[in-house]
């Protein structure tokens, strides 16, 4: 009897189980629905953008029991950025702001003084937890492709703000993603070239095996035309990020590249440096002689390479330096051979000993003037 009861209490129990299974998988796909309602409806694309392209950068999402939360600290001198993002979201989310002074922090193996912090961080939103889901996989931050056909040219534009660098000696631009893995930078670099015909490169950092994405010169440009617009509209703070773009910057571009013209002079003035620059000559020229005879010889004869002649022979000091390392050459024995077997070889050409012959009349009858 006890063993009968026990069998319809285990029978029950199983279909209940079965059934609370199914209630929470039920409730889970609703929650789903609801975040992408919440989504599309309850947030304008503007603050969809935005956190997303916060979320891609210097932002984080985190879960509170039930609801999620966002936070982002920038340095002191991006206060006037960080505020503008706090200006736009506080009119969806309640947002806490406070600033973080110089302290020491102690870790594991190295000591240092945080710079002054200033940070924000929003109460928990129903509204979040789609970013929350979107973005975090088993507690750490991924990204797919889902998430980057989500972003347009303003989401595109924080991300930068948050992680893009501008490098005023290369005019190029590095967009900071070591958090992501390798396999996750290849989804982005396709996106971009896909999306937006923007071909990047991997900057590899082999200590780490991380790497970031690189942009051509030609591609950062087109990069910094496609978000200046949004750019222009954020604090004047942030324009210098424009790069190029930006008047301000002229500039900082110009000393960016006379530090990098003396780094190359100083570099280049290397003795090893100059032996190797020497041997991947010699290498090339084997290789590609015709190629460089015939590029050599068109190039003499345009007027800007006789014009550089001209002007070059004219400088002080020039032409006295010409005849002097003329003079040392001819000195040399080996030299002095083969002008010597070239002569005996020239005379003895039809023509040429015409031309001796009739040099030689003249200069007797000229002789002869001068002893009447």
């Amino acid at each position: 009897m006890r063993c009968l009861i026990l069998t319809i209490f285990l029978l029950k129990f199983s279909k209940i189980r079965g059934f609370m299974k199914k209630q929470i998988r039920n409730n889970k796909s609703e929650i789903d629905v609801i975040g992408e309602i919440s989504l599309n409806n309850l947030l304008p694309n503007k603050i969809h953008q935005m956190i997303l392209g916060s979320l891609l950068g210097d932002m984080h999402c985190r879960k509170e029991c039930v609801n999620s939360k966002i936070e982002e600290g920038h340095s002191i001198k991006q206060k006037e950025y960080l505020l503008w993002k706090h200006s736009i979201l506080e009119k969806h989310f309640v947002l806490g702001l406070n600033t973080i002074s110089s302290s020491v922090y102690v870790g594991k193996n190295k000591t240092y003084i945080r710079t002054p912090v200033i940070r924000f961080a929003s109460k928990v939103s129903e509204k979040l937890n789609p970013y929350h889901n979107m973005f975090y996989k088993n507690g750490k931050k991924m990204i797919d492709q889902i998430i980057l056909d989500q972003l347009d040219s303003f989401g595109l534009a924080v991300w930068y703000c948050d992680d893009g660098y501008y490098d005023p000696e290369n005019k190029s631009i590095t967009l900071h993603t070591e958090g992501f893995s390798i396999e996750e930078n290849y989804i982005i670099k396709n996106w971009f070239n896909k999306q937006w015909g923007i071909d990047v490169n991997f900057k590899k950092d082999y200590s780490k095996k991380k790497v970031a994405l690189r942009f051509t010169v030609k591609d950062s440009d087109k990069f910094l035309r496609l978000i200046k617009k949004h750019i222009s509209k954020m604090p004047q703070s942030m324009w210098y990020k424009l790069g190029h773009l930006w008047e301000g910057n002229f500039e900082v571009i110009d000393k960016a590249k006379l530090n990098k013209l003396r780094r190359t002079k100083i570099y280049q003035s290397r003795k090893d440096v100059k032996i190797r620059r020497n041997q991947q000559v010699k290498k090339y020229y084997r290789k590609n002689r015709e190629k460089v005879l015939k590029q050599s010889e068109k190039y003499r004869k345009t007027k800007k390479y006789k014009d550089y002649l001209k002007e070059y022979h004219q400088k002080p000091g020039v032409r006295e330096r010409i005849n002097e390392w003329r003079r040392l050459y001819i000195q040399k024995p080996k030299v002095k051979k083969r002008r010597f077997l070239y002569q005996e070889e020239y005379r003895k050409r039809p023509e040429v000993k015409i031309k001796i012959k009739e040099y030689n009349r003249i200069a007797r009858e000229k002789r002869k003037g001068d002893k009447n």
